[in-house]
C-alpha cells in the first residue's frame, strides 16, 4: 500500500466519514516544507477541512466513483431485501468498521438495510449509521455525477419506492 496518494486540484474525491468533496488546494507547511495538506470543500454542508497528504491513505481518502458506477450503487440501496432478525448491538463494531473502509457498495447495503425496518424499530445507534452513509453516499453520488444533492437524494428515493412497490415517506 503506498505511503500517500496525491490528488491535484480540482479533484473530487470522498472521505468515508464527511462524505464528497472537492480538493480546493494543496497547502504547504510553512515550518515543514515536506509537510503538506489537501483542503477539501464537502459539497454537503459546503464546509471545508484540511487533511494532511501523508494521511490520506490512513483516511481512506479516495477519488469519487465513476458516473457509470452511480447506477449500480444505488440499485444496491434501493433493492428489496429480507430483513434478518439479528441483534444489531452484535453487529455496531463490524458495521462501524465497514462504514470506515468506504466501500459505497458494502454502504449501500447498509443504507438499505437501516432504511428498510420500520421507524420505531430503529435503534440510535442505526439512525447515527444511517445519517452517516447516507450524507456520504448522496454526495458522492451527486459530485459524480454534477448533480444537486436533493435531485439524488429523490432519484433514490424514487427508486426505492419503485422497487419495494411502496411508498417510502415517512421512513426518517
Amino acid at each position: 500500500m503506498p505511503c500517500s496518494i496525491v490528488f491535484p486540484q480540482g479533484c473530487k474525491v470522498c472521505h468515508p466519514l464527511l462524505g464528497a468533496g472537492v480538493v480546493e488546494k494543496l497547502l504547504q507547511d510553512e515550518e515543514d516544507a515536506e509537510e503538506s495538506s489537501y483542503l477539501i470543500r464537502y459539497i454537503w454542508d459546503n464546509s471545508f477541512t484540511s487533511t494532511p497528504v501523508r494521511r490520506a491513505v490512513q483516511v481512506r481518502l479516495r477519488p469519487v466513483i465513476q458516473p457509470r458506477q452511480c447506477a449500480e450503487v444505488i440499485h444496491s440501496m434501493t433493492l428489496p431485501q429480507n430483513l434478518i432478525r439479528d441483534n444489531w448491538k452484535v453487529q455496531q463494531h463490524a458495521i462501524e468498521m465497514s462504514i470506515r473502509q468506504g466501500d459505497p457498495w458494502t454502504n449501500a447495503k447498509i443504507w438499505n438495510r437501516i432504511f428498510s425496518k420500520k421507524k420505531h424499530q430503529r435503534t440510535s445507534k442505526e439512525i447515527q449509521f444511517f445519517n452517516l452513509v447516507h450524507r456520504v453516499l448522496i454526495s458522492e453520488l451527486a459530485l459524480a455525477r454534477n448533480l444537486e444533492i436533493t435531485y439524488v437524494e429523490r432519484e433514490v428515493y424514487d427508486t426505492y419506492a419503485k422497487n419495494q412497490g411502496a411508498q417510502y415517506f415517512n421512513r426518517f
